[in-house]
């Protein structure tokens, strides 16, 4: 035997839901009311995922702005940016090490580079952002 008395979940009393709002009394209504509701997410998902594209453009376009590219040619002198801890000095030795001859241009931005002090090429190539140059 059934009363048409609906199981309500404790924070449904509190914090009414669409469905308990507007019609209580139709069950169809509801059902129908839902489902419209469920149509409009996927809208409302492909606008977010539009939103986020276009911040993320305008953060990149920000800092694009700012970047100033360094461009090298064959025979530069260049300082290479110190990355290994096995250098002496710690904290106070030098951020930079060279003086260093481009020796050739394998892309944009990217470059061989001949060792001045050990009189050898280096084994691998270097990233601009990791290179300055040597007046």
């Amino acid at each position: 035997m059934t009363y048409g008395i609906e199981a309500v979940v404790p924070a449904d009393i509190k914090v009414t839901s669409l469905r308990r709002d507007h019609c209580p009394d139709s069950p169809e209504l509801n059902e129908e009311m839902l489902r419209d509701r469920l149509d409009l997410i996927e809208e409302k998902r492909d606008q977010a995922l539009v939103r986020i594209q276009n911040d993320q453009d305008a953060a990149a376009r920000y800092y694009n702005s700012n970047v100033k590219p360094r461009r090298f040619k064959v025979d530069d002198l260049v300082l290479r940016k110190i990355f290994d801890d096995k250098d002496p000095g710690g904290k106070l030795r030098p951020p930079w090490n060279g003086p260093f001859r481009i020796t050739e241009v394998v892309r944009d931005s990217v470059y061989k580079l001949y060792d001045y002090v050990k009189k050898v090429h280096e084994p691998r190539p270097w990233n601009a952002a990791n290179l300055k140059r040597y007046y």
